[in-house]
């Protein structure tokens, strides 16, 4: 019967993605790895341009800036782009007086990838790198991630993020925990020379590489730029030793981060489609299995839920899968209630995240789809 296919492809297809999938990387890893790091005690020997695209950050800016220029790195430069800030973000960084930095002022805020296009016609390393006004970089990272660039395979480089729990943020921990399974697997698909993406706050490649976004899509920067390069052959790899630092969120500042991730999908996706294809081996099943699915799972437990009511009839062993299914819903719920009110229960706090994340994505791709959104962006800090 079509629905019960439907029914078990569904599923298969969720189970896959969480659990299937890196467990399948880890065997990988284990069995044979592409890609290691071959050690090295020499002084690093390019130049590296950090690029950093800043909207409203004058309340934090300066603190980050003086972590950046405090980095234990022989020749690096910071280039600035302010995208059109309306409060005193430009005037605060102008009080730094540091060769190594660079301010580019933007009159208009158009979006992070235009300015990131714009400065990096201004930078002169290397090695680029790019991270976030809000991000505090390890006095190391530099280094750790400028030594996989010996190996002229590699194009690219994605550091590690670590957040800190945000004690004012209800349910920021949630967050934390996420990363920290984000990053196990981001570090096996390195293994294999593939890392599907970096993170915003840090990851580097080659200047020669760099290509311009298109700024007419809405697109995840961070991934779009490292797929780029193994679309073109290179290694994308991951560093777990180059950290940078962030504050995590509250549980609604990850839905609507969840959100503007959604926004982001069909244009990200549009400007990936040829690693999509099977024939392209572990980058396609990576891409299938770590993101494409991962960005349909809202709907795809939509269709379990309605295909579960249809099949009631057909057998006790649906009867018990509505029941699980009510179950999981019925804790998600009692997770998120609790996660507003500040009260996190054990299992269904985890449940209800995973749920307001998903509601977060779904909502973001049908606005994607309603209405073309531009890339600008608003800065939202708790």
């Amino acid at each position: 019967m079509l629905i019960e296919s439907i029914f078990w492809v569904v599923l298969i297809l969720i189970v896959h993605s969480y659990l299937l999938y890196p467990a399948s990387l880890l065997f990988l890893s284990k069995a044979r790895r592409r890609y290691e790091l071959e050690s090295s005690d020499r002084e690093p020997m390019r130049r590296i341009s950090i690029l950093i695209s800043a909207y409203n950050e004058e309340d934090t800016i300066c603190e980050r800036m003086s972590e950046f220029l405090a980095i234990d790195y022989p020749a690096y430069d910071i280039i600035v782009g302010i995208d059109g800030a309306t409060d005193r973000t430009y005037e605060r960084l102008r009080e730094f007086n540091d060769e190594r930095l660079r301010i580019i002022p933007f009159g208009v805020n158009r979006g992070k990838v235009w300015v990131l296009n714009d400065l990096c016609r201004y930078a002169d390393g290397d090695v680029l790198v790019f991270s976030d006004a809000n991000t505090r970089l390890d006095a190391q990272s530099l280094r750790k991630l400028e030594r996989h660039f010996d190996d002229k395979n590699v194009g690219g480089v994605c550091g590690r993020l670590e957040l800190h729990v945000n004690d004012g943020a209800k349910g920021s921990d949630m967050e934390s925990e996420y990363w920290g399974v984000e990053s196990w697997i981001k570090k096996l698909e390195g293994d294999q020379g593939m890392t599907l993406g970096g993170n915003g706050a840090i990851y580097a490649i080659r200047r020669e590489l760099y290509v311009a976004f298109d700024s007419r899509l809405r697109i995840a920067d961070d991934f779009i730029l490292p797929m780029r390069l193994i679309e073109r052959g290179y290694y994308f790899v991951y560093e777990p030793e180059a950290l940078a630092f962030e504050n995590s969120n509250s549980f609604k500042a990850e839905f609507f981060r969840k959100v503007k991730v959604g926004e982001a999908i069909p244009g990200t996706l549009k400007s990936s489609l040829n690693l999509t294809n099977p024939l392209r081996g572990f980058v396609a099943y990576s891409f299938w299995s770590h993101k494409i699915v991962r960005w349909f799972v809202p709907f795809l437990l939509l269709i379990a839920v309605f295909s579960n009511l249809i099949l009631l009839t057909h057998g006790e062993l649906y009867v018990d899968m509505a029941v699980m299914q009510f179950t999981f819903y019925f804790l998600a719920a009692i997770g998120v209630a609790g996660l507003y009110t500040g009260i996190q229960i054990p299992v269904a706090a985890h449940l209800g995240y995973f749920l307001i994340a998903n509601v977060g994505l779904a909502v973001g791709l049908v606005r994607s789809l309603i209405k073309q959104r531009d890339a600008r962006w608003n800065v939202s800090r708790e």
